[in-house]
């Protein structure tokens, strides 16, 4: 009777004991999910904060002095207001006579970003004066890259199509490392049509210096800070193995021009063979008076 007692004893202890680890095991468990979904505070880091990567912009100044608005902000949200420091430095512009810009700027309780108005002043900006103030943060840890901002100024000139056409005798051609590949040689713009509120289409005359077709592009200023070129790919009207045989658009590349300066900037890729092989790729031709 002893021995079955005690056989009942050291059972029962074994299923207390089992029942204590699934209890305790249990809470460990719960708890443990408790802390996962428990959201840490994020970082705090200062940053300006485009819709894109770039930390860079070019600000047409017009007649108006329309400012430039740089979003700003911090990589969380607060329930304190927070204030942001920023230095300005350029070459020649100077604050309070080329522009005007806040010194702080205070980031509202409960918002992670707001804007930085900056303002140009047109009459400071006679045509062909470019000027590029750099925005820094200074008293704040910011994200990597993110703590500087670029803003290039230029008065903004309205496009006249007759003002852009003719002969540009200061044309030449750089690689798509920057150096120069050839020029200065003449080139013409010629039979330029508007072909809506902010476009047109037009042709390049002698480009390449090679006896080329006339090469088509397209114009468009609906942004005013990105006066874009086209140029659909098109045949140059050269037929040997080693000619450039196709020209396009390079994307990616710079395409623009400038009715301040009365410049056209167009990169292209020169193809040629009949699998349309690149020759180059961002092979740039800069037109000037």
């Amino acid at each position: 009777m002893y021995i079955l007692n005690k056989k009942f004893l050291n059972i029962a202890q074994l299923l207390i004991l089992l029942l204590t680890g699934i209890i305790f095991d249990s809470c460990k468990k719960n708890n443990y999910s408790v802390d996962l979904d428990t959201p840490k505070e994020a970082p705090e880091f200062a940053q300006f904060a485009p819709a894109d990567r770039r930390q860079s912009r070019y600000y047409p100044i017009d007649v108006n002095n329309t400012p430039f608005k740089i979003p700003v902000g911090f990589t969380n949200i607060s329930n304190e207001d927070r204030e942001i420091k920023f230095t300005y430095t350029s070459r020649r512009a100077v604050q309070g006579t080329n522009y005007t810009s806040a010194q702080t700027i205070l980031i509202p309780a409960g918002k992670a970003i707001d804007s930085l108005v900056f303002t140009g002043f047109y009459n400071q900006y006679p045509i062909g004066r470019r000027d590029t103030v750099v925005i820094k943060i200074t008293d704040r840890k910011a994200v990597d890259r993110k703590d500087t901002f670029e803003l290039v100024l230029e008065r903004y000139c309205d496009v006249v199509l007759a003002q852009l056409g003719g002969e540009f005798a200061q044309t030449r051609e750089f690689r798509s490392t920057g150096t120069l590949a050839y020029g200065p040689y003449t080139t013409f713009v010629e039979n330029l049509t508007r072909t809506g509120p902010t476009s047109a289409e037009g042709f390049f005359v002698n480009l390449y210096d090679e006896g080329w077709n006339d090469i088509k592009f397209i114009m468009d200023w609906s942004n005013p800070a990105n006066f874009s070129i086209t140029v659909p790919r098109q045949a140059t009207g050269k037929t040997g193995s080693s000619d450039v045989q196709f020209v396009r658009t390079s994307t990616g590349r710079v395409n623009t021009f400038s009715s301040c300066s009365s410049t056209f900037t167009v990169s292209l890729d020169l193809l040629g063979g009949n699998n349309d092989n690149v020759l180059s790729s961002g092979y740039r031709f800069v037109l000037a008076r």
